[in-house]
């Protein structure tokens, strides 16, 4: 299992800090296993309930996008989570422009993070990890 899960854990994701989310949680690779885990299932869930923004979707843009900066952080996938700030300050002042610009470029790269942390962890499945 020691060997399965260091191979697991040395394996690089663009825009993911592996090893400072796992200084994060004192070196718990099953806690942040268990995080990535939850992190790919809601954020890609999240993901498509904020594709179109308009004013009556607003508010809840705002409390997806303030989520996804939050799990974004915690996992030390900064610039998602960078940008979903970004993008969470913008709804909280309607600037539909900024939203409309790079909403759109955010889905995507945080569509693609979802993937890469989805293809690492069932590439260990069934490894005893």
């Amino acid at each position: 299992m020691k060997k399965i899960t260091e191979s697991f854990f040395n394996k690089e994701i663009s825009g993911l800090d592996i090893n400072k989310g796992l200084e994060r949680y004192d070196s718990d690779k099953k806690i942040y296993l268990k995080l990535l885990r939850s992190y790919a299932v809601n954020v890609g869930a999240m993901l498509g309930d904020i594709e179109n923004v308009s004013e009556e979707t607003l508010a809840n843009y705002k409390i997806k996008v303030h989520s996804i900066k939050g799990i974004s952080l915690d996992i030390f996938a900064q610039k998602i989570g960078n940008d979903a700030k970004a993008l969470e300050e913008a709804a909280k002042v309607n600037d539909f422009e900024f939203i409309n610009k790079n909403n759109p470029i955010f889905i995507e790269a945080a569509r693609k993070l979802v993937i890469d942390i989805e293809d690492m962890i069932s590439s260990c499945m069934g490894k005893n990890i």
